[in-house]
């Protein structure tokens, strides 16, 4: 480095700089760097919007009904599915999307083993699995024209459960629908129940999230906190309105607060937006 040209500014202005061919080395690294890692969040969100979550979201407002009483939630849900725009109704605990409730399950086998573990659960109305366009793979879904199933001693499981008890059984390369009638049950309930169905994987939450063991079941003494609504698409603006009357006139003391349960599943993103916009933004600069 000769320091006359340093002083008079020339050295860092020389296209032969060995210091300014440097930076721009650098630069040009970065940017790549930023532009691979932009394209590579956005293609990450592109998959998981795209991606088949095993349940349909399409058109279903969700409301909170809190800690109503359960016959009168009942009454609301029958009533608006005689409303004209409203395809079908169900309930559940727990809104799709939300944190989900963990409870140990109980298993036995052919051989009257017991093994324990824990589950994903979900207390949902027997309309809940046609409603979202769950996929039965073996068995039934659960019904009121069962008496066991409206004891809450009936009980279906997506495939990742399913994988993990056949492993339990004398055959544990055994088709899944061979665990359809073993005993089962939750680990605070006193008596043995049945599964009676083996549901397809389903996305219940975040795709961050890989699917667990997930155990659904009809209690009768737990209450509906959520309600999913399915409108016809080009009655929506008319719809809405007669059912926050109706939901008025059954629920006085309760204001309706619903959102649409697509806009819920894609705030399970908002983080992965906003990475995509800040590495486009600096890629720019």
């Amino acid at each position: 480095i000769k320091p006359v040209q340093v002083l008079k500014g020339n050295f860092w202005q020389s296209s032969r700089s060995p210091v300014r061919n440097a930076m721009v080395v650098i630069q040009f690294t970065i940017a790549i760097a930023l532009s691979i890692v932009a394209i590579s969040a956005f293609r990450q969100l592109k998959f998981m919007q795209d991606y088949d979550t095993g349940f349909n979201k399409d058109e279903v407002v969700v409301a909170q009904v809190s800690w109503v009483r359960r016959n009168y939630v009942v009454t609301l849900m029958d009533e608006l599915r005689t409303m004209p725009g409203v395809n079908d109704v169900t309930g559940a605990l727990r809104r799709l999307g939300d944190p989900v409730d963990i409870n140990d399950v109980i298993f036995r086998n052919e051989n009257q083993q017991s093994f324990r573990m824990p589950a994903t659960t979900m207390w949902v109305d027997y309309n809940y699995i046609p409603f979202y366009g769950i996929k039965l793979l073996a068995g039934r879904n659960i019904s009121p024209a069962y008496g066991s199933d409206a004891r809450g001693n009936s009980y279906l499981i997506n495939e990742t459960m399913a994988n993990k008890l056949v492993e339990f059984t004398d055959d544990p390369k055994a088709e899944l629908n061979t665990l359809i009638g073993k005993e089962f049950r939750f680990n605070f309930q006193d008596s043995l129940g049945t599964i009676v169905g083996i549901v397809r994987d389903f996305n219940f939450n975040s795709l961050h999230h890989k699917v667990e063991p997930l155990c659904i079941s009809y209690q009768h003494d737990y209450y509906f906190r959520e309600l999913s609504i399915r409108l016809e698409r080009q009655h929506l603006a008319q719809t809405l309105p007669l059912i926050e009357a109706k939901w008025k006139e059954l629920l006085p003391n309760q204001e309706m607060e619903y959102r649409f349960l697509d806009e819920q599943m894609e705030q399970l993103y908002k983080t992965d937006k906003q990475v995509g916009k800040i590495m486009t933004v600096l890629t720019i600069l």
